[in-house]
């Protein structure tokens, strides 16, 4: 398929480390207006946009991978799809639930096919897990413990720090641990409690959340970008519990079985990780698929309501 990036800067370029290892997938067009250096110092002979809008009207390109600030998404995302182009949309998909489901309605009416980027759902340890999970190996899941917080110590005008640039932990890294709750557990919560710990400029720089569902099950979360914890997620069932270090990026698991003793996994990703989305949106768009199984409009639906009600829960919102 033919391609273009909207946006380069720090995102994109790791992006295409994985995307040059896939064969028959091409890059004709970059549209950024910061990353324009960079871009053509790394794609000479590519197409470099100094307008968004002359990618959305670029007819040699099939499909976008959209890697701006979250603030821009929504915008951007609906220009896409109403070019008539599929769309591969770094997380979140867009900064409420309102914006997410006029999106995917956008979507469903230009047929055209749509994915949050989530990586996470299309590595292959990850995908062992949920069949691990779903195959009962560790019986019923009862709890899960998800925690993902780095130090930043970036200028508060850039990004993470900016609210007007949809910064805050949540957005940034807390969605990943609520995709893995949400994805094991196969439901949206009874109930969210959330509490954090906000910058002067307004946006979560500490959060974490206590979710309840039906049967009793539990779930917390921690995201930050002030704290170094680890990365770990740890899900418990009723005969055992499965442990990743990196959730978000996993090359392997240990499995712990009442009865047999802890094994350990370890199934690499390909490339810096981003192959696998890469491989997913294409082989669902070759099959005429509007959406992914692995990341459904669904899931991007839950997602949002839920950051919608932590960001409210916090005073973000």
């Amino acid at each position: 398929m033919k391609w273009g990036f909207l946006s380069y800067g720090t995102i994109a370029p790791k992006f295409f480390e994985s995307f040059a290892t896939i064969s028959d997938e091409e890059l004709v067009a970059i549209a950024t207006r910061y990353g324009v250096d960079r871009a053509l110092k790394e794609h000479p002979g590519i197409k470099i946009y100094h307008r968004y809008e002359d990618l959305y009207n670029d007819p040699e390109v099939e499909i976008v991978y959209l890697s701006s600030t979250h603030n821009y998404h929504f915008d951007q995302g609906m220009q896409v799809l109403k070019s008539g182009k599929h769309l591969l949309c770094e997380k979140p998909l867009t900064t409420s639930f309102r914006q997410t489901k006029e999106l995917i309605e956008q979507a469903r009416s230009s047929k055209v096919f749509l994915m949050e980027a989530i990586w996470t759902r299309c590595m292959p340890a990850y995908i062992r897990v949920l069949k691990h999970i779903r195959d009962g190996d560790i019986g019923e899941v009862k709890y899960i413990q998800a925690n993902f917080s780095f130090f930043n110590d970036w200028a508060e005008e850039r990004r993470l720090f900016n609210k007007r640039l949809a910064g805050g932990a949540i957005y940034d890294v807390g969605i990943y641990n609520l995709s893995l709750i949400f994805d094991v557990m196969g439901s949206y919560p009874l109930e969210i409690k959330a509490l954090a710990e906000l910058t002067h400029t307004g946006v979560d720089q500490s959060c974490a959340a206590i979710l309840s569902f039906e049967g009793g099950k539990l779930a917390s979360l921690h995201s930050g970008f002030r704290l170094d914890t680890d990365h770990q997620a740890k899900i418990y069932g009723t005969k055992g519990w499965i442990e990743m270090d990196l959730h978000w990026k996993p090359r392997k698991f240990r499995m712990n079985r009442k009865g047999k003793g802890t094994e350990e996994v370890f199934l690499p990703f390909q490339s810096n990780g981003y192959a696998h989305e890469i491989v997913e949106a294409v082989h669902c768009v070759e099959e005429g698929k509007l959406e992914s199984d692995l990341i459904s409009h669904e899931t991007s639906l839950q997602l949002a309501k839920s950051i919608d009600e932590i960001l409210t829960q916090i005073g973000y919102k």
